[in-house]
């Protein structure tokens, strides 16, 4: 439910952003900023699967910075993928000893 909602928030967002703005990649733009404020709501709940959205999440952000040669922004990006990869086994491993 949440990746059908977002989806088309992500394409009503893109749509603006190519009509109203000079975004190179508009889509990409959207779909970053509006499943990472569902990743940090589904975070703020405590939902393991928001690891996951930051993973794919940062890993789209890292293509995108680094297309428009931001290549600091991008290696940062990398580090935040390396983190939540680390957050999602340690959130697995403490939800598996608690149950």
């Amino acid at each position: 439910l949440i990746i059908l909602f977002c989806s088309f928030i992500t394409f009503l967002l893109g749509y603006y952003l190519t009509i109203y703005t000079s975004s190179k990649m508009p889509m990409l733009d959207s779909f970053t900023t509006v499943f990472s404020l569902a990743a940090t709501y589904m975070l703020t709940k405590k939902v393991l699967g928001n690891w996951v959205y930051w993973i794919i999440i940062d890993l789209a952000s890292i293509y995108l910075y680094f297309n428009r040669n931001l290549k600091i922004t991008a290696l940062l990006f990398i580090v935040y993928t390396i983190v939540a990869i680390f957050g999602y086994f340690s959130w697995r491993r403490k939800m598996l000893s608690n149950a």
